[in-house]
């Protein structure tokens, strides 16, 4: 069940890629990259922080940063829905954890990059080392969670459900 589940969860990933990499370059993606700024200045105002968005840029008085493809989640996404659709549970069960779950890392990711937002203007000097190398492991370590979370809850209701229909 190993094997089926690691190269269907690789083949999973290479079409993602496949599908991305083109659609990254067009310009209804460039329009996500900008719902997702006006989102983090949502998030922002909400915070008390006075910006706006330029384009794909989020800018205030001190600080501003501009969502690029990377910014977007796309990566954990792709390692989220590759784990759950390869996941040997009902289709049901995977499509709606999908669901949740993709919406779940979208509004997480936005909390991220408000966070690097307000890491700028607050310790200018840490916001490259939080945005390179500490969210990244944090939201692998999410999706991971998240994902062995649901597989572990999934499984056993089916081992129960199994159990049920055989008495």
């Amino acid at each position: 069940m190993a094997i089926k589940f690691g190269i269907t969860f690789g083949l999973l990933l290479a079409v993602f890629y496949a599908i991305y990499i083109p659609v990254s370059q067009s310009s209804a993606y460039r329009g996500y990259l900008v719902f997702i700024a006006d989102s983090v200045c949502a998030g922002l105002r909400l915070l008390g922080q006075e910006v706006r968005v330029e384009g794909r840029c989020v800018v205030g008085p001190i600080n501003s940063l501009k969502i690029v493809p990377g910014c977007d989640g796309m990566e954990v996404l792709a390692l989220f829905g590759s784990a759950v659709l390869a996941s040997p549970v009902p289709w049901l069960s995977r499509l709606a954890f999908l669901a949740l779950g993709t919406l779940s890392l979208m509004v997480f990711n936005v909390f991220r990059i408000v966070s690097i937002f307000l890491i700028g203007i607050r310790h200018p000097e840490a916001a490259e080392t939080i945005h390179w190398d500490v969210w990244p492991g944090i939201l692998i370590v999410a999706v991971l969670v998240c994902w062995l979370l649901w597989a572990r809850w999934a499984v056993t209701r089916q081992l129960a459900s199994t159990a049920e229909s055989s008495t």
